[in-house]
């Protein structure tokens, strides 16, 4: 949400039995923003992705952010945004609930909020 606040957005937090994103959010020219926010304690390995999230992914590509938030010991959180985040990711089968994806390439693929 700070970091949205930051880029002169209009966020506003989904209700937590939104299937999806997390968050959807209002640029100065009226687009929506749809992020979901995947938050890890530093050094984590992994992070879990569901079936709907990817979906809204795919389904909203130009319009669609992971957010990737880095929970450091000390300081503030270190937050990456990541545009088409699941093109790489397979078909999943039709019963996959989510998936686990390695942190680090994804947190090194993405882009500081701008």
């Amino acid at each position: 949400i700070a970091a949205e606040c930051g880029l002169g957005r209009i966020p506003h937090e989904m209700p937590p039995n939104n299937k999806g994103y997390d968050i959807e959010s209002k640029d100065d020219a009226g687009t929506l923003w749809f992020i979901e926010v995947k938050g890890r304690i530093s050094g984590a390995e992994t992070f879990t992705i569901t079936r709907s999230e990817i979906g809204v992914g795919r389904n909203k590509p130009d319009q669609h952010l992971l957010a990737l938030v880095e929970v450091l010991d000390e300081g503030s959180p270190r937050v990456r945004y990541l545009r088409r985040a699941f093109e790489d990711v397979g078909d999943l089968p039709f019963d996959t609930i989510s998936v686990n994806l390695k942190w680090a390439p994804y947190f090194n693929r993405g882009e500081v909020p701008a």
